[in-house]
């Protein structure tokens, strides 16, 4: 506990005891590493979030059909956007190369050398392209096989439709913009298989 100040108009008496008390005080505080009052100086580390992903240098189709490899992606932010910057270690000391990454089926696009996501790609599943050496235009019955060469239908699908064609609810297209679905019917894709197709949608595969 500390010593109250001194009063002025005291006896001799207690003025001897008051300097006593207040020596035996320093004493203790020297003992005790001081009495003095401290700062205590807290730092705080934001923490740090690491995401899964598939990288392509090239381009948003080759992220989605053949990556080149498979980083970890660091940052301070738990979600990915625009504008967030990524690292390639926990350190936060590197930034990741520019490029194309996609992260629990989202694309994002880094640009300009400092791992700053500056665009959003389209993910793999939405991603339509012209497909031309999938779906075959065979006018046999769907039992017989097709003469080859195959011809085969101009037409447009998702690129997970295309890596999996053909498969039931894959949806098929006229157009690039995904808006002219393909006639109904019942056709045979060359070797007798029967895929029909209602309302643009790929609904039995025999």
């Amino acid at each position: 506990m500390a010593i109250p100040s001194r009063q002025i108009g005291g006896s001799t008496t207690t003025a001897l005891l008051w300097q006593i008390s207040k020596q035996l005080e320093e004493l203790i505080c020297v003992r005790a590493g001081g009495c003095g009052s401290t700062t205590t100086t807290t730092t705080t580390t934001a923490p740090v979030y690491s995401f899964n992903s598939q990288f392509s240098e090239t381009s948003n189709y080759d992220l989605c059909t053949s990556p080149s490899y498979d980083p970890n992606l660091y940052s301070v932010s738990s979600t990915l956007g625009v504008g967030v910057q990524l690292f390639s270690s926990d350190s936060l000391e590197t930034p990741i190369i520019d490029g194309w990454y996609v992260v629990d089926g989202n694309v994002y696009h880094v640009t300009g050398g400092n791992g700053f996501i500056t665009e959003l790609g389209i993910p793999c599943s939405e991603f339509v392209i012209n497909v031309t050496d999938r779906f075959v235009d065979c006018t046999a019955p769907c039992e017989d096989p097709c003469i080859q060469p195959w011809n085969y239908f101009d037409v447009y699908m998702t690129l997970v439709c295309y890596l999996n064609f053909p498969t039931i609810g894959c949806e098929i297209w006229l157009n690039s913009e995904a808006t002219v679905a393909f006639p109904d019917g019942i056709y045979n894709n060359g070797n007798g298989n029967c895929i029909t197709i209602t309302d643009g949608v790929i609904t039995n595969v025999v």
